[in-house]
C-alpha cells in the first residue's frame, strides 16, 4: 500500500485523466498487476468523487502540477493526432484511384 501511494499518487492519477491500467504502468513504471489494483481503486474514487479530503493530497497535487500539466499538454497533442489521423483514413479510404 506504502509503495503504491509513493509510485502511483491518486490525485496525479486522476489529474492526468488516467484511462487504464496499461497508462499507469507506462506512466509510473509499475509492473501491469499494480498499476490494475490501482487503476481499480481509482475508478472507485471518481465514482465517489472522494479526491482532495487530505490536506497531504493537496500537497502532493501542488508539488506534481507542473508534470500534471506536462502530462495533459502530451497526451492531448497524441489524441489531436489520433483523431486527425482517423479523420484523414475515413477521408481518402472513400476516394476511388
Amino acid at each position: 500500500m506504502f509503495a503504491a501511494r509513493l509510485l502511483m499518487p491518486m490525485c496525479v492519477l486522476y489529474e492526468c485523466k488516467i484511462k487504464s491500467a496499461e497508462e499507469i504502468q507506462k506512466m509510473c513504471l509499475v509492473s501491469y498487476t499494480s498499476a490494475s489494483y490501482r487503476f481499480d481503486r481509482l475508478e472507485l474514487l471518481r465514482q465517489r468523487n472522494k479526491f482532495y479530503i487530505d490536506k497531504r493530497e493537496i500537497l502532493v497535487y501542488k508539488l506534481f502540477k507542473p508534470f500534471i500539466k506536462k502530462y495533459n499538454k502530451e497526451h492531448n497533442k497524441i489524441s489531436l493526432f489520433k483523431k486527425f489521423y482517423n479523420w484523414m483514413i475515413e477521408k481518402y479510404s472513400k476516394l476511388e484511384l
